[in-house]
């Protein structure tokens, strides 16, 4: 083994070893309101006074170690004797880092590619259920904001002579076309230039109603841990010569990688360490 490749590998097991589980820039946020509420990171935080919360359950979850940007929230409104139902849920992040290199003093223009899925269900008639997602870029050129949204409601036919009820579906902004269950999408284009460190902020807020009409009510929106990075294919849209790395060593070359765990990186540098300690005493 020659010198350089000991100075690369071991170059490569400090940046896993030092790599942290998630950038420490990063501020991970969730609320979840109902009549029962659970929060991941961080413990259930009451809802703003301006949400009428009231039967239903809701969880939120916002994490960035097994995907760097995983989120998801879930809201499921229950209408009981003469209350009606309704629930809501909030996860975010904000401040995950990403630089960007390609051509020196280049200039270009990059998009991120996510994917979005899960459901919303509908249980009986004057149900409503919505999902909001909002994207932001920020950089040294600027910064764009990506808004979308999703929407169903089961609402009883007008007339005399009502029919079943109707049930109507709704998207917008960079979720359009995606009712009810999702898919893959990119957000808005932010303009880089090479050494550029981009700043993502994102959030999605879902919430579900339903008015009892005294046989009780349902109504849910279920996207919990399903807005993520699109896995198997580039990170960011780039062009050739251009590339990304995330600062918390989830994007290498524009791919998710998985970061191991500091127990294996352990285990892989100990022998390693070993090799280069003994070619020291070789050489000596």
């Amino acid at each position: 083994m020659t010198r350089t490749t000991e100075v690369l590998l071991s170059a490569g097991i400090a940046a896993l070893l030092l790599a942290p589980a998630m950038s420490d820039a990063s501020t991970l946020y969730c609320v979840a309101g109902g009549t029962t509420a659970t929060c991941t990171p961080s413990s259930p935080t009451p809802l703003s006074s301006n949400f009428s919360v009231s039967g239903g359950t809701a969880s939120a979850v916002a994490g960035l170690t097994s995907n760097p940007a995983s989120l998801g929230a879930k809201a499921i409104a229950t209408g009981t004797g003469a209350s009606n139902g309704y629930a809501t849920a909030k996860a975010a992040f904000s401040g995950f880092q990403v630089t960007f290199s390609g051509p020196s003093a280049g200039a270009t223009t990059t998009s991120l590619n996510l994917s979005l899925s899960g459901s919303m269900s509908p249980g009986s008639s004057y149900m409503f259920a919505d999902l909001t997602l909002v994207t932001v870029l920020s950089g040294s050129q600027g910064s764009v904001t990506g808004n979308g949204s999703l929407g169903l409601s089961v609402q009883p036919q007008p007339g005399p002579f009502p029919g079943p009820p109707m049930m109507m579906t709704s998207s917008s902004g960079i979720l359009s076309g995606k009712t009810p269950i999702g898919g893959t999408f990119s957000t808005p284009a932010l303009s880089i230039v090479s050494g550029d460190t981009v700043l993502l902020d994102m959030s999605i807020v879902v919430s579900a109603q339903c008015s009892n009409q005294g046989v009780g009510c349902t109504a849910s929106a279920d996207y919990l841990n399903t807005l993520k990075f699109v896995e198997g294919v580039p990170v960011f849209n780039l062009p050739s010569g251009w590339t990304a790395n995330s600062a918390d060593g989830s994007i290498v070359n524009n791919l998710l990688v998985a970061v191991p765990e500091p127990s294996t990186c352990a285990l892989i540098a100990i022998p390693l360490l070993g090799l280069s300690a003994s070619r020291r005493r070789r050489a000596s």
